[in-house]
């Protein structure tokens, strides 16, 4: 597994203690309680709950953001948002690419056990609400295992994931006309979950008709370049002042100002780069921003080593570039 840890951002709380490798491998916590939280005869002022939801930093789990909605009588009545540094502050590249979320913005973060009491005052003996809700309680069953503390105590769970056929939460928010705001934030998603949940409360239909959309290839859409903009034009450059005229130049990671990497290689194209995918002994500029490719610092590294002379630019000095 490629973690991608971060060390000299800030001075990081000291991490809570650690469970034993020795014991036992993590097992999920077994909650049996299956009876329906409400029903579509609910009264509104009836209806309370906790809407929550994390961003984790690893495939395997490491919550760093919590997302918490506090429901009264079918109103949001408070909400909260925690950024949490995960165990050790590691973090997998692919997850950083779907919220975010970077080893520099949690290295001076609490870890869980600093928000977890918290955390249990607002759901033990709650009802709480998610969308595939499981994931979200799995996570944090594991970081308390991690660090020794008591697992949530809730009284039961809705998932709006299972009660709109597995339907994506943006899919099932465009079926309520509910505004997502920004997917992949926890709070973001809490908020969109317990509207959506309220949502299929009023409507009284217990088995929602949701479009299903096929947005597989978004994520990726925002890391793609097209083959137009790989195709140098120095005639056409709108500037040849900077280092980038006529130089072969590599871009990776992900950029605050430049979230499609197709509108940062464009710019670059326009003052005479010559914009490649791949790193090479010919790369003259690879351009570095969050959660940039470990095997592409490593082959910078190993081609400078050699000989080559390589210049990185990461994203501060970007700006002051363009």
């Amino acid at each position: 597994m490629n973690f991608w840890k971060i060390l000299h951002f800030g001075e990081a709380p000291a991490e809570p203690q650690e469970t034993s490798p020795a014991k036992a491998e993590f097992t999920p916590v077994c909650r049996k309680v299956k009876v329906k939280a409400y029903n579509f005869t609910t009264p509104l002022s009836k209806i309370d709950f906790v809407a929550l939801d994390v961003e984790t930093a690893t495939s395997k789990g490491g919550v760093c953001q919590l997302g918490l909605v506090e429901i009264k009588a079918g109103q949001i009545v408070k909400e909260r948002s925690y950024l949490i540094s995960p165990p050790r502050n590691e973090y997998e590249i692919k997850n950083i690419r779907i919220h975010g979320i970077t080893p520099e913005a949690t290295a001076s973060c609490f870890h869980l056990p600093a928000f977890w009491e918290e955390i249990k005052d607002i759901i033990d003996n709650k009802v709480i609400v998610g969308h595939n809700i499981s994931f979200d309680i799995n996570a944090l069953d594991k970081d308390c295992y991690t660090y020794g503390l008591e697992p949530l105590d809730y009284s039961r769970d809705e998932c709006t994931c299972a009660l709109h056929n597995r339907a994506k939460l943006v899919d099932v928010c465009d079926h309520y006309g509910i505004d997502l705001g920004v997917h992949h934030d926890a709070l973001s998603d809490a908020r969109a979950s317990a509207l959506c949940y309220l949502k299929y409360l009023a409507s009284g239909a217990k088995d929602p008709q949701v479009e299903k959309k096929d947005r597989s290839a978004k994520m990726f859409d925002n890391l793609a370049i097209s083959h137009d903009t790989l195709v140098q034009d120095l005639e056409s450059c709108t500037r040849t002042d900077t280092i980038f005229y006529d130089k072969k130049v590599v871009i990776t990671g992900i950029f605050q100002n430049y979230p499609k990497r197709e509108d940062l290689a464009a710019l670059l194209k326009s003052y005479g780069a010559d914009i490649n995918t791949s790193i090479s002994k010919k790369t003259d500029i690879v351009v570095v921003g969050a959660a940039a490719g470990p095997s592409k610092l490593n082959k910078i590294a190993d081609l400078n080593s050699s000989g080559c002379n390589i210049r990185i630019v990461n994203e501060d000095e970007l700006y002051t570039l363009i």
